[in-house]
Order: C-alpha cells, then structure tokens, then sequence
C-alpha cells in the first residue's frame, strides 16, 4: 500500500520505520528540518552560537527504563549508544532559599560536611513534600479518573507548586494550564517513577532518529512540505493536498501531529471523528537553549541539575533550567550549556543559542476521555493516528502508538514488547 504519514517528528518517523519494509510511505513535515519535538542543536537544528563538535538540546532529553520501556527496545534495535545518569534536582526560591538534591551535592564534589549538612535538609523538605503527596500518588486509578490537576492538588503549599512545575517541565504545559492536567496523566507519571534509571542519547537525542531517518529513501521524507487538507476518497483511500497546489492519493493516511490540528486538516470530517476529535487543542510552548552562567547567581548552593525549578513573581509561579552541562560533556569551568522555560527575563540575549515555540496538546481530562474512541477507530476511512498523547504523553507513547498503528498494516514489531 501506498501511506502518507503527516508529521515528521518521532511518530511520524517510527511509524516510518516500522511500515517501511511492508509498504511504501511517505512522510510529509511542515517544518524545515525533521524530529518535531526533538531538536538536537548541532544535529538537526543549526546553532551558530555551539562550539565545534557540541550538541545540545532544546526540547525532548531524557528517558528512564521504567517508563519507557518500548523506547528503550527501539534503540537497542536501532543500536544507539546511551548514556546513563543521576537525575538531580533542584528547588531556588527568589529570597534566596533552596534545596537540591543530596545527589546534586556529592555529584559537584563539596565538602562531605557540606554535602551532609545539606542531605538531612533535602532530606527534611523531601520527606513533608512525600507525605504531602502520598495521599494524591496513591489514589485508586478510579478516583484520578475523569478529575484534573486542581481537583487533587492545590498550589498554595510550596510542595504543591513544586510539582506543578514537575508536571510544566514533563508534559510541556504552561504554568497557567497545569491544573487541567487529567490528574491519572499526571499523578499516575509522578507515582510510577520513584527512582527511575535515567538514559540520555550519547551525541544527542536525533541521534536515534538519524538513525531511522538513514534507513528511508531520501525521496520519501518531504521536508518544508505542509499538508493543506486530507480528503477521504469515496471509493476507498484518501487525497492529500499539499499547500503548495499539488495533490495526490494514497491507501492510508496516518496523523502523527498534534491533536489540535487533526479536525482543520481534515477537508470532511464525519459527526463521530468531530465528536472524538474536538475537545483537542495545542497550545504554544517555548524553550530557550542558552549558555547563561548567572542563573544560579545569590544561591546558597549552586548546583546545576537537569530538573532545576525556580520561583518566579514572589513564587506566584515556577520555571524551570535544564542543566546539560555534565550529561553533554561540557568542559568543567566552561561556560553551561542548557535550555529553560519561563526565564528569559533572567537570560542575557547574548547567551540565547536558539528560541523555538512548541506545539503541544493541551491535556484536559476531556480530551484524555477519548482517546480510548480514536484509538479504536484507527482504519476507519482509511485514516490512522499516531503520537505521545495517545500514549503516557511522552516518547514512549510515540513508540506505542506507532506500533499500535504497524499492527493494525501488517508492519514490524519490536522485539520483546507486548
């Protein structure tokens, strides 16, 4: 069969990879690079700002075993090296105050009495922070279902706030739009993920989908290429009109973008897949990848994690720094290298490596209600989806969904996942 994949981020191309050997496909993506979500300075996005033979990222990072275990299948197929690491963290508030994890201390090579005195205080704000929480991470499945975010959870408790800049940090939602989180989204992650066992790409997270991209024919991958509409042919199969003028016809589509653009793509939607389709929308979300050292500036302690989280407008809301300095092998002493949300008041022009405005799904328990409908419509009017928020959110859920769709086309599996 002849199948048109929209969207050449990382479902667009594991669903490539997976139907490549049993159909023809081609993969149609809007922007001028491929990766979506991921974007690798360095790699697949050019940063002039990088010195030479530096990558660093500006989106997607980390992934651990617990969570993403058909990522992690995909990869060892793919045979990409990984690199293991201590996920640290780190809480600054703007009087000056902050915590970070003992890991985080023993990690920067302090004092041992240093490091000490400042565990049993990490140690002191962890344990109210869980006590706090346990009653939300431990509700039955049924009581998170249906309820968002601020149904559970408040955000006048510094904890609270806490972990709603956890949540803005994981599923790439604005602080103004976490407590309409589905809370079994959110609090379900948080609770399956005590002590996870974080894996990085060694060179850079496009380092896997290079590897899936070297494996397609150059001629199939239509980069720069936006889609204008998709239409269901009556007699079976579908026509995609390319914004361009051009058109032409496949068996299957399938939709591996942002849930918020399925419906305007779709030139004839029927009564059910508006139904189902509807309460999704994307939002705007944006990431600056710098190399600004004065973050951590008038902090007690100052060091630089991958999940560090500060207070902003006297706490009224949180931001967060991603630290790649030692998981990207940056020459200690050298200037950081990073990439935040929420701080570009507080990043020097001069040290911004790249800006770049995410489209992500804006998670509803909603919305969240049916994708359980459109995943079992996959087929129906020749027409499949694929992405994270069919899944956990995540990549992991990139990796399910295409292969969700690969079973249903008579394409590859992985080995070992069910």
């Amino acid at each position: 069969m002849d199948i048109a994949i929209i969207g050449g981020g990382g479902s667009g191309l594991v669903t490539a990879h997976l139907l490549k050997d049993a159909h023809a496909v081609r993969v149609f993506e809007a922007a001028p690079q491929l990766g979506g979500h991921v974007r690798t300075l360095g790699r697949n996005v050019a940063a002039p700002g990088l010195p030479p033979g530096v990558v660093t990222e500006n989106g997607v990072l980390g992934f651990h075993r617990q969570a993403y275990p058909a990522w992690h299948a995909l990869v060892a197929e793919l045979g990409v090296e990984l690199l293991d690491y201590r996920l640290h963290t780190g809480l600054f508030l703007d009087d000056g105050r902050c915590w970070v994890t003992p890991s985080a201390l023993l990690t920067a090579r302090h004092g041992r009495v240093r490091a000490a005195v400042e565990s049993l205080r990490s140690l002191r704000v962890g344990k109210g922070v869980l006590a706090r929480l346990a009653p939300g991470l431990l509700f039955p499945p049924a009581r998170l279902k249906g309820r968002s975010v601020d149904e559970l959870m408040g955000q006048g408790a510094l904890w609270e706030r806490w972990f709603r800049a956890g949540f803005v940090q994981v599923f790439s939602t604005p602080w103004e739009a976490v407590g309409q989180l589905p809370a079994e989204l959110a609090l379900a992650y948080f609770a399956d993920t005590a002590a996870p066992e974080w894996s990085g790409v060694r060179g850079g997270v496009f380092r896997y989908l290079e590897r899936i991209v070297a494996g397609l024919d150059a001629d199939r991958l239509h980069v720069a290429t936006p889609v204008r509409a998709v239409e269901r042919v009556a007699e079976g199969g579908v026509r995609v009109h390319l914004a361009e003028g051009s058109a032409a016809t496949f068996d299957k589509v399938v939709f591996a973008t942002s849930p918020g653009q399925i419906l305007r793509l779709l030139a004839d939607p029927s009564d059910a897949e508006r139904a189902r389709l509807a309460p999704w929308t994307d939002g705007p979300f944006t990431t600056t990848a710098h190399r600004d050292d004065t973050l951590y500036r008038g902090a007690r302690v100052q060091v630089a994690s991958p999940s560090d989280f500060f207070a902003c407008e006297g706490g009224a809301r949180f931001a967060y720094n991603t630290s790649l300095t030692a998981a990207y092998g940056v020459e200690p002493g050298s200037a950081p290298i990073a990439f935040a949300h929420g701080l570009d008041h507080c990043i020097a022009a001069d040290r911004v490596l790249e800006r770049h405005t995410h489209q992500t799904p804006r998670y509803t328990p909603a919305a969240w209600a049916t994708r359980d409908a459109i995943q079992a419509s996959n087929g129906a009017r020749d027409t499949l989806y694929a992405g994270a928020w069919l899944g956990c959110g995540l990549h992991e859920g990139c990796v399910t969904s295409a292969l969700a769709v690969s079973r249903l086309l008579g394409g590859r599996t992985l080995r070992g996942v069910a």
